[in-house]
Formats: C-alpha cells, structure tokens, sequence
C-alpha cells in the first residue's frame, strides 16, 4: 500500500523481516521504538524478538490520543 511520506506492508509473517525493513527504510547508528503500553502488552515479545539484531531501545508510553502531544514529544 502506498500512502505518501512511507510505505505500508500488510501480509502475514511480514514481522520477521522488520530489523531488514527498519534498517532499508532509517539506517542509523541507534534504534529506538516507542509504542503505547496496549501494544506492547499484545505485540511486544514478538517485535522484540524481531527487532534484537538491532539493538533497539525501547520507549513505551501510555495508551490513548492525549499522548500524542507536544508534552510527549519533549518527553521522548
């Protein structure tokens, strides 16, 4: 699916190639994933484990639309 500014991949087994995606798509030196609390709860083993060749570091932050603030964004 294309939608201007970035791609979005949509199919099944596709979190198994996210460190090759990541990596195409942002090389840098440091890696960090911010997600809410929700997704980390359900997705997060999975992305870990997904991500480790990259040494992300990780932010999780509270669920919800009030988050994604400019208070938030100095936080991070």
């Amino acid at each position: 699916v294309r939608v201007p500014g970035y791609e979005v991949a949509v199919g099944a087994g596709l979190l198994d190639s996210a460190a090759d995606v990541v990596r195409r798509a942002a090389p840098a030196h440091r890696t960090v994933v911010v997600a809410d609390e929700t997704v980390l709860a359900h997705h997060g083993e999975a992305a870990r484990r997904a991500l480790a060749p990259l040494g992300a570091e990780w932010l999780a932050i509270p669920p919800g639309e009030r988050e994604k603030s400019r208070e938030r964004w100095a936080w991070l």
